[in-house]
């Protein structure tokens, strides 16, 4: 996954990386080996702020 932006000051690195947490997180679950907690997007919404992040060392 690639992210840039044609215009840098449209947008703060804190913003950016805000705005695609919630895709992130769920990307993850998926794409991990681990048992899904729910089997859509709208059911793992509530739940994307359980998801941590990657262990220390493991860059995503």
């Amino acid at each position: 996954m690639s992210i840039w932006c044609d215009n840098p000051g449209f947008q703060t690195e804190q913003e950016v990386s805000d705005s695609v947490r919630p895709w992130l997180r769920s990307f993850s679950q998926q794409v991990w080996g681990s048992p899904k907690p729910a089997p859509t997007y709208a059911g793992f919404a509530p739940l994307i702020d359980s998801v941590g992040n990657a262990p220390r060392g493991i860059s995503a």
